[in-house]
Order: C-alpha cells, then sequence, then structure tokens
C-alpha cells in the first residue's frame, strides 16, 4: 500500500510526464514549422513516450492500492528562438525530471516502500538514457550550427539505425 505522501508525490510525477508530452508534442510543432521534419517526428516519437511513461505510472498507483488524482497541465511555451534553444529546454527539462524521479525514490527509501523503490529503478534507469540522448542531440545542434539539413541528415541517419526500438525508448548516442 502507497503512503499519502507517496502516492500524492506520484500522481504530480503522473502530471510532470503528462506535461512533458504536451511540451514534446509542442516542440515537434515548432520544428515542423521550421520544415524540419525529421527533428520533428523525433520530437513526436519522445511525446509518445513520455505519454506511456506517465500510462505505466498510472498502473502502478492503482495496482499498489494507492488513488490516481490527475493534475491540471500546464500550457509549454510555444515559441522557441532556435533548434538549439529546443534542443537546451529539453535537456534542461529532463534533468529536472531526473531529481522528481530521485525525491519519489526517496520518499520510496524513507517509506520502506521496497516494492516503489524497485519499481522507480526503470524511471532512474530511463532518465539516464534521456539525459544522454538530448545531451547528445545538443552537441549536435551546436556542430551544424545554421546547417540544420545537416543537423537533419545526422539525426536521421543515427535513428535510421535504432528503428527498430522506436517507440520503446530510442535514443540518439552512437
Amino acid at each position: 500500500m502507497l503512503s499519502a505522501s507517496m502516492n500524492e508525490k506520484l500522481n504530480a510525477q503522473i502530471t510532470r510526464e503528462f506535461y512533458s508530452s504536451y511540451l514534446y508534442r509542442q516542440m515537434a510543432s515548432c520544428l515542423d514549422q521550421m520544415g524540419l521534419s525529421v527533428l520533428e517526428q523525433f520530437f513526436l516519437d519522445q511525446a509518445d513516450e513520455e505519454r506511456m511513461h506517465a500510462v505505466k505510472l498510472i498502473d502502478y498507483v492503482q495496482k499498489a492500492g494507492g488513488k490516481l488524482a490527475l493534475g491540471a497541465i500546464e500550457a509549454p511555451p510555444a515559441e522557441y528562438e532556435s533548434v538549439l534553444a529546443i534542443c537546451e529546454a529539453t535537456l534542461a527539462h529532463e534533468r529536472q525530471v531526473t531529481k522528481h524521479i530521485h525525491a519519489l525514490v526517496a520518499q520510496a527509501e524513507e517509506d520502506k516502500d521496497y516494492s516503489t523503490r524497485s519499481y522507480l529503478q526503470w524511471y532512474i534507469d530511463e532518465q539516464v538514457e534521456e539525459e544522454a540522448s538530448f545531451a547528445d542531440l545538443v552537441q549536435l545542434a551546436k556542430l551544424a550550427g545554421s546547417d540544420l539539413l545537416a543537423l537533419e541528415d545526422r539525426v536521421e541517419k543515427i535513428l535510421a539505425k535504432r528503428a527498430p526500438a522506436l517507440g520503446e525508448g530510442a535514443q540518439l548516442g552512437g
């Protein structure tokens, strides 16, 4: 059984995961407006992945005897100065998500809730991959500079290598 505090924090994380999905969907739209279809698709895939993270947490809360209480989802920023700004904002966002996941783990440990602690390990591992992926994307965007077609080409090649894993956390690194 989840403690009241853990239940509340998991519900807040569910809302944050849905926000991440909204954020990446908005970023995908910005990339579409810039004519960058490969990056747009990458961010659409990320949006779907974040929604899946929320659904997994919902399932866990319900199976663990908790009560789901969905929160309001804030509107994400609708405009960005550049592709690099989008990439940097995404990396910063993922770093914040990692901090929230770590706080959930700390709560589980404080509660001696070993089931939730074990369940959250997947999210810890996922965040390592997410941060690495977006750090790689920031680096690629910096290297490409104003040559956005080169960035699109590089991302497309990387994603093609990882095509079988799309939808399951395909990463940019490599």
